[in-house]
């Protein structure tokens, strides 16, 4: 894949007929919504009232005047996401530190940015930044309809597997509005993703993009890469990469964008994404079982604390547990459905996705990636 067949492509103004804010649901990860439904009717065991994490960090407020240029490219990312709602960007000043932040419970919300993105991110890179914060807006707040409930897992009481998904699914959400904000630009987010893990600018260490692209996707399909960040839920860089290229690829990129080849439908990406998070996770429980303990269950909760004990073993898989609880209309966890969905809005069983479309995609996914590599040793022995 030649870096020209990534950037080709961009259709002419005024031919997208329309943008990421009209196709939130479309965008996001199918699995989001099958998650929030495993925990929705989980009562809230204890509120944070505290703001975003982070947001007491120290930050200076960005005006227009005092950095035209991230004004500029901020704005320009908001309107490729049909984002037409203000908001607020702010500067933590960090000289070993790299990233930014999206402060949702701000009115109106806020970009922070953390460190000195400005000078190590050109303006494709800088937008694909703004448009991951943006996109975490977009994706968790009013504008998602129902507005989403996929980071109160914890609250809820769901079990360490089920918020390390719910914020997997975010995550990897955000990364798609970030592509859409670098108007399709693949190369922008590798540039992106290798500052923010070298802490250096890209194009000065002279990054050759796409060849770096290859060699990480070949690392995760061949298992050699993490998946999540120890145990936090967040993807590592590798596999943010391998997910926003496979996204490139999707139908609904190319209708947004004009961009990538178009040659996977979104749901197969959604299905092979899912089962790839849900084998690193496999035999966790759906739910935390409460620790009994009488001292402790006569105070209320204090700031800090987890009042939930430690999750039971469990000798099924999140399917298998999803599945059982859906053939059960007494069952006590009956809301959830099966997180090996492969189409969008309805559960579809794995038994009965054998023989889905959508199976097939994945096996030839799988394939064409297995070929890939064939290749690959195979010019490496020439």
């Amino acid at each position: 894949m030649s870096s020209a067949s990534v950037s080709a492509g961009l259709p002419a103004p005024g031919l997208l007929v329309s943008t990421p804010a009209d196709r939130i649901e479309d965008i996001r990860v199918a699995w989001e919504r099958d998650l929030e439904r495993t925990f929705a009717s989980y009562p809230i065991e204890a509120r944070d009232t505290t703001p975003d994490r982070g947001a007491r960090d120290p930050r200076v407020v960005l005006e227009k005047s005092m950095a035209e240029r991230v004004h500029r490219v901020a704005r320009e990312a908001a309107e490729r996401l049909g984002c037409t709602e203000p908001f607020v960007i702010y500067q933590t000043p960090n000289p070993a530190h790299l990233n930014a932040q999206a402060l949702l419970s701000d009115s109106p919300f806020a970009v922070r940015l953390i460190g000195p993105v400005a000078k190590l991110l050109d303006d494709a890179a800088l937008a694909a930044l703004v448009g991951h914060e943006i996109g975490h807006w977009m994706a968790l707040g009013p504008l998602a309809k129902p507005e989403s409930i996929l980071l109160q897992a914890g609250e809820r009481g769901a079990s360490e597997a089920i918020e390390q998904h719910a914020i997997m699914a975010s995550e990897l959400t955000a990364d798609r509005f970030s592509l859409l904000a670098a108007c399709g630009e693949v190369e922008a987010v590798v540039r992106l993703e290798v500052a923010l893990k070298t802490f250096d600018c890209p194009r000065a260490m002279g990054l050759n993009e796409i060849e770096y692209l290859d060699e990480v996707r070949g690392r995760v399909v061949r298992g050699e890469d993490e998946i999540f960040v120890e145990r936090s839920g967040y993807p590592t860089p590798g596999f943010r990469l391998y997910a926003t290229w496979l996204f490139w690829r999707s139908e609904v990129h190319h209708q947004l964008t004009g961009k990538g080849p178009s040659d996977l439908a979104l749901r197969v990406v959604d299905a092979k994404l899912q089962r790839m998070c849900d084998n690193r996770l496999a035999r966790a429980p759906v739910r935390r079982e409460p620790r009994v303990d009488a001292a402790r269950a006569t105070n209320s909760v204090t700031k800090g604390e987890n009042p939930r004990g430690p999750a039971s073993p469990s000798e099924a898989t999140l399917g298998d547990r999803a599945r059982a609880a859906a053939s059960s209309v007494a069952s006590t966890v009956g809301r959830f459905v099966d997180l090996a969905v492969v189409g969008r809005g309805a559960s579809v069983p794995v038994a009965d996705a054998e023989d889905d479309d959508a199976a097939s995609g994945l096996d030839e996914l799988d394939d064409l990636e297995a070929r890939f590599r064939e290749l690959e040793a195979l010019d490496r022995t020439r």
